[in-house]
C-alpha cells in the first residue's frame, strides 16, 4: 500500500496590477494508504506580495516562500486551501506570473502544479490647468499645469503640450520647453513618470489689447506617453472691461445771444 499525491493549482488567467490574486490548491491522495507529514511549498514570483491563507502557514522572506504543514492526507481524500496575494506596482503591462507549488509527504511522494496569470497594467496620466478666470486687456495670466501618473505602470516618453489662445501673447514658461509661435503651442518633453509621480509647469501670457470685450480665452493642454495613455484639460478666462454710459442734458430749446446755457452731465460704468 502506498499513497499517491495529486495537486492542482488554480488562478484566474488575467489580473489588473494592484489587485488581489487568489490561488486555489486542490490536493488529493489517490493511493491506498495514508500520506504522512504532508507539506506544501509555494515560492511566489517577485511581483507578488502574500496576504492571507485559509490555513496556517509560515513565510520565509529570504526565499519569498510559503510553507504549509498539512499533517496527513487519507487515501481517497481531497482537500482545498486558498492563498490571497497582491500584484505589486509598478509592473510592465503583459507581465506573466508563473507560480509553481510543490506537495510532498514522508513516503517520498512529490508532485507539483503551476498556474499562469497575465497582468494588465497601464499608466494613469492626469492633467489640471489653473489660472485667473477674470482678466482685462493688457493683463497677464499665469497658468499652472499640474500633471501626475495615478496608474500602475511607468509612463515613458511623456510629452506635455499647451495650446494658447490667439487672444494672448506668450511671455515665458518654466522648465525646459519649446514654443512654436506659428501655432501658439508650448511643448515639454518630461521625464518618465512612475506611479505616484507628479509635477507642474507654469506658463505666463499677456492678454492682447485688441482682444474683444467679454471674449473667452481658451487654453487647452494635452499630456501623452508611449503607452498610448493621455489626458486633456481646458481652462477658460473671460475678458472684462469698463463701459461708460454718458448722458448730456441741457435746455437749449430757446436761447438769446449772451445767455448762459447749463448742461448736466451724468455718467456711469455699466460694464463688468
Amino acid at each position: 500500500a502506498f499513497p499517491v499525491l495529486t495537486l492542482e493549482k488554480q488562478a484566474i488567467a488575467a489580473v489588473n496590477a494592484g489587485d488581489s490574486l487568489v490561488y486555489t490548491f486542490i490536493m488529493g491522495n489517490t493511493g491506498n494508504s495514508m500520506a504522512h507529514d504532508v507539506v506544501m511549498k509555494d515560492t511566489l514570483p517577485a511581483q507578488l506580495t502574500y496576504g492571507s491563507s485559509t490555513r496556517e502557514f509560515s513565510y520565509d522572506e529570504a526565499s519569498h516562500s510559503i510553507l504549509w504543514n498539512l499533517e496527513g492526507l487519507a487515501a481517497g481524500v481531497s482537500d482545498t486551501l486558498e492563498l490571497v496575494t497582491y500584484v505589486n506596482t509598478p509592473i510592465p503591462d503583459g507581465t506573466l506570473l508563473e507560480n509553481t507549488a510543490y506537495l510532498t509527504s514522508s513516503e517520498g511522494n512529490a508532485v507539483e502544479s503551476t498556474a499562469f496569470t497575465g497582468v494588465h497594467s497601464t499608466p494613469g496620466l492626469n492633467l489640471d490647468i489653473s489660472g485667473q478666470q477674470i482678466v482685462m486687456s493688457g493683463d497677464t495670466i499665469s497658468y499652472r499645469i499640474d500633471y501626475s501618473n495615478n496608474g500602475t505602470a511607468i509612463a515613458t516618453g511623456v510629452t506635455l503640450r499647451d495650446t494658447l489662445s490667439t487672444l494672448v501673447e506668450y511671455l515665458e514658461a518654466t522648465s525646459i520647453h519649446s514654443y512654436d509661435d506659428n501655432n501658439g503651442i508650448v511643448t515639454w518633453d518630461l521625464e518618465d513618470l512612475v506611479p505616484g509621480d507628479s509635477g507642474f509647469v507654469n506658463v505666463i501670457v499677456r492678454v492682447r489689447n485688441e482682444s474683444n470685450f467679454s471674449a473667452p480665452i481658451y487654453n487647452g493642454a494635452l499630456i501623452s506617453c508611449d503607452q498610448i495613455d493621455q489626458d486633456i484639460d481646458q481652462h477658460i478666462a473671460t475678458i472684462r472691461a469698463p463701459v461708460f454710459d454718458i448722458e448730456l442734458i441741457g435746455d437749449t430749446t430757446y436761447i438769446l445771444a449772451g445767455d448762459l446755457i447749463r448742461y448736466d452731465l451724468s455718467f456711469a460704468n455699466v460694464g463688468d
